[in-house]
């Protein structure tokens, strides 16, 4: 009998506000963009334009994808694969650059923004996203969209 695959789609948006990127942080832990999982009948954008709701109460515009990353990695001993679609999003003033709130999903998930260029030394995840976020600003995500693999 073959085991049952578990394939997770997700959405995250990358908001870029003055060479500042918006993140989610455990406060013990990793670090992540804003977004979150597909519910079933849901299209993409409506899935992230109802997670930035929730998570930072307002309405965002949603744009191009940027990357569709399958992202394969271990969690209690099982192997997960998600299917990631990172969208371009802007956002009306949201948060001061030198400010963070708590995320509603978790008490311990702080939501605040890091300047992109200290992306290398934060343990962002998936990490493939690292290098592809900073090159890609910079050239203004002309040779997008771009598919990743990223195996943990």
């Amino acid at each position: 009998m073959k085991k049952k695959r578990a394939f997770e789609p997700i959405v995250r948006a990358i908001i870029i506000h003055n060479g500042h990127l918006l993140v989610n942080s455990w406060t013990d832990g990793y670090t992540f963009l804003p977004g979150g999982k597909v519910e079933n009948g849901e299209t993409l954008e409506k899935a992230l334009l109802r997670e930035m709701k929730e998570e930072l109460g307002q309405k965002v515009n949603v744009g191009s994808v940027a990357y569709f990353v399958e992202n394969i990695f271990k969690q209690n001993r099982k192997y997960k694969h998600e299917y990631g679609w990172y969208f371009r999003t802007t956002v009306k003033r949201f948060l001061k650059l030198d400010e963070c709130i708590i995320n509603p999903d978790h008490d311990d998930l702080i939501i605040h923004y890091i300047p992109l260029h200290k992306l290398s030394s934060i343990d962002l995840r998936p990490r493939i996203l690292r290098d592809h976020l900073i090159r890609d600003f910079h050239a203004q995500f002309k040779h997008n969209p771009r598919h990743l693999v990223a195996f943990k």
